[in-house]
């Protein structure tokens, strides 16, 4: 039984690290939505499915990736990014059921993830041209007197003020 469990859970990380591998190589900027897991998971009916998604483990991967790679991540507050219209930021709150978002204000429908992606992304590009707006930078290599993200990360090498642009938006 032990080492099917194992099994599952290095084909896990090894998803996660080819994920995480192909999101670093194909973007310079990174933004991830800063949730607590750790609350999400407590007298949740979806506990299982977040643990079994390894949401934490991704961004870890995925920050320690682009420091290496010189690319930017940042989180940023997760407040309304699926309620928000990411066409005209009218407010339209749903249901986790509900998986469609559709603005009663400009018309607008698309699915709700696609909606929140969107939405997280304008956060985190709000963070990278200076104004702080629900935004938080993700530290490494001990910047700013947080602990490093992993122990090979030179120094020095994170790229904040060299980062060539590849892509923002697929």
């Amino acid at each position: 039984m032990a080492k099917i469990h194992e099994k599952i859970r290095n084909a896990r990380r090894d998803f996660l690290h080819k994920l995480s591998r192909y999101i670093v190589n194909n973007y310079d900027y990174i933004s991830f939505e800063n949730l607590n897991i750790r609350e999400l998971v407590q007298n949740s009916s979806l506990a299982k499915f977040i643990l079994d998604a390894g949401w934490g483990t991704l961004i870890t991967f995925a920050t320690y990736k682009a420091v290496m790679a010189g690319a930017r991540v940042v989180r940023v507050d997760p407040s309304y990014t699926t309620q928000d219209c990411s066409v005209c930021g009218f407010r339209v709150p749903k249901t986790l059921a509900e998986r469609l978002h559709e603005c009663p204000e400009c018309g607008a429908v698309m699915d709700r993830d696609y909606n929140a992606s969107v939405n997280i992304l304008r956060k985190g590009l709000t963070h990278l041209t200076g104004g702080r707006v629900g935004a938080t930078r993700t530290y490494a290599c001990g910047e700013g007197g947080k602990p490093s993200l992993k122990q090979e990360s030179p120094c020095g090498s994170s790229g904040w003020d060299t980062v060539p642009y590849r892509k923002l938006l697929p």
